[in-house]
């Protein structure tokens, strides 16, 4: 099944660049890519991403820490922010340069399912974390990143060979090569677009990645989810984290192996075991058992989020993959990831042909029934659950009206001069600039528009048809 997954997935994308154009599209396809020899990955003495003094890594980690001598506030303020918070937060495009042995680089493209760690020194905005990990990452944008030939997406781990590694308290990034994006924004929209109703998504950004200070191209990285992360989100990073492949559906018949379990002592995976079991017995309108094993309203803002955004590929999608499950004091919490396929009108075999008119009545797409997806099907079917997630769809697309009128020609201008000079884009120059033309539907601002003007009629509608605007707020 994994195997079709990946294929279609694959086969979306080839969709898209048959749409858009790609510069790489007319090289040789090959399963095993060859270092390009039009870039040379020899080191260099300096590099424009390491240009002036670079910090050490206990540097990086400690700058901002008060002294013995300052005093605590006598009213604690609220948490503090880890400090990489404040790095993502600001519009820039960064440089992150990778320092590795030309060999070491060679044999990691050269054999990318292996995903083994390579040591590499790395470099962001002039700060040095020495000895990070760093492996290919990915399913369908490593597989498509190695057809063309071009770049793959990677996973930096700074705690991986070094103990308490970070990066300003951040311990892991992943970088995304925006295989099926020409536009590169559609992780950071999809993010910011969870944040818009209260999910803490995770952070994302943009790179343009050197390798040993050569430019190797342009990349949104993304705070993955680590240790860093479940302990900004929950103050936590000890429980069960499982992360969903593909068919994870919370079904009875599901396979356990359906769920990969990244942290958590306790391998017995019982509390997935509990969680399948409530929602199968729970009755259909009622809450039963639901609230003590689910952060049911976290759930109803992601479920809100993905359908405002017509994000198909996730768990109401025929995927059923692209996020995580926490264990937080007794339930479950769920993270979203993976939004690189958002906002997208190309129909395949897994993605339902209506796009931006793609109703919000169920979070459901594709050729599924709310049945295939038990914790859908249970939650839509509570009145007070229901009307609480039209609710966060109308917030949503508050947001994304918003974003649109203010936000999206300033991300467009932020990146365009970056995308221009990545050397090794999957798309062409005019696909990214169609990306932002409001007549093609097929681009982020074509969709977005039709989106929202799809929604601004369609919410009301189906306040009416479920008399939701009659019903009180709990």
């Amino acid at each position: 099944m994994k195997g079709k997954f990946c294929f279609n997935k694959i086969l979306a994308c080839a969709l898209v660049l048959s749409l858009t154009g790609c510069s790489g599209a007319d090289e040789k396809s090959s399963v095993q890519p060859e270092v390009s020899q039009e870039i040379s990955y020899e080191s260099e003495t300096t590099s424009s991403s390491t240009s002036g003094e670079t910090n050490t890594q206990s540097e990086a980690s400690t700058s901002d820490t008060p002294s013995e001598s300052e005093s605590p506030a006598e009213n604690p303020a609220e948490p503090t922010e880890p400090d990489y918070v404040a790095f993502f937060k600001e519009k820039k495009v960064h440089e992150l340069n990778i320092e590795i042995d030309p060999a070491e680089w060679n044999a990691m493209v050269n054999d990318p399912y292996s995903k083994t760690p390579r040591h590499a020194n790395i470099t962001i905005d002039g700060v040095t974390m020495n000895d990070a990990g760093i492996h290919p990452r990915g399913v369908s944008s490593l597989e498509f990143g190695v057809i063309y030939k071009t770049r793959l997406p990677y996973k930096i781990k700074f705690d991986k060979f070094v103990d308490g590694g970070n990066f300003l308290g951040l311990d892991e990034i992943a970088l995304e090569n925006s295989a099926c994006d020409p536009s590169t924004l559609r992780q950071y929209v999809g993010m910011e677009a969870m944040r818009s109703v209260g999910v803490d998504a995770p952070y994302v950004t943009f790179f343009n990645v050197y390798v040993n200070g050569t430019l190797h191209g342009f990349y949104s990285g993304i705070e993955a989810v680590d240790s860093s992360y479940l302990e900004r989100v929950f103050d936590s990073h000890k429980h069960n984290l499982y992360k969903s492949e593909s068919n994870s559906t919370l079904t009875p018949g599901m396979s356990m192996d359906a769920f990969e379990q990244e942290k958590g002592s306790d391998e017995s995976k019982s509390d997935l075991k509990q969680l399948i079991e409530i929602l199968d017995e729970t009755p259909l309108g009622e809450k039963g058992r639901i609230e003590e094993i689910i952060d049911v309203d976290m759930v109803l803002k992601t479920l809100a989020a993905d359908a405002v955004i017509h994000n198909w590929d996730n768990y109401a999608g025929e995927t059923c993959h692209n996020f995580y499950l926490y264990m937080n004091d007794g339930t479950f919490s769920i993270i979203p990831w993976d939004m690189n396929e958002t906002f997208l009108q190309t129909e395949s075999g897994e993605r339902p042909g209506a796009g931006s008119k793609q109703d919000i009545l169920s979070p459901i797409t594709g050729y599924l029934t709310e049945e295939d997806r038990p914790l859908v099907q249970k939650l839509m079917a509570v009145d007070e659950y229901y009307k609480k997630y039209i609710d966060y769809c109308d917030q949503c697309l508050d947001w994304l009206q918003d974003f649109s009128e203010t936000e999206l020609d300033e991300l467009q201008e932020l990146v365009s001069e970056h995308y221009e000079k990545d050397p090794t884009r999957f798309y062409k120059l005019s696909s990214f600039q169609k990306e932002f033309d409001e007549t093609n539907r097929n681009g982020i601002a074509g969709f977005i528009k039709e989106r929202c003007e799809y929604l601004a009629v369609r919410i009301p509608e189906i306040r009416a048809e479920k008399g939701l605007d009659n019903q009180e707020d709990e």
